[in-house]
């Protein structure tokens, strides 16, 4: 895996870790999908959680505009909570 993982391994690290859920689930919108990431499963394996943080941190880094709006010292890792609600599995 290189410094700054692309979108395939990213996607196969969530499927690997069981982020990636697969099934048939509700928005409590009503709408449907047989996707559901939950990256909270993922972030709980500490290589994982590492891989996916400084990643998130080198790709902030690179865009000069990103940069500016953050102070010199941040801790940036993905967010592993989500709105109350959430979906239902059906």
């Amino acid at each position: 895996m290189h410094l700054v993982p692309t979108q395939a391994e990213v996607m196969e690290l969530l499927r690997q870790t069981g982020g990636l859920r697969k099934g048939h689930f509700e928005y409590p919108n009503g709408l449907h999908t047989d996707e559901y990431l939950q990256v909270a499963l993922t972030m709980r394996h500490y290589q994982s959680a590492k891989i996916l943080s400084v990643g998130l941190s080198r790709l902030i880094r690179a865009h000069a505009d990103l940069r500016a709006i953050i102070p010199e010292l941040s801790i940036v890792t993905p967010a592993t909570g989500g709105p109350p609600g959430g979906l239902r599995c059906v």
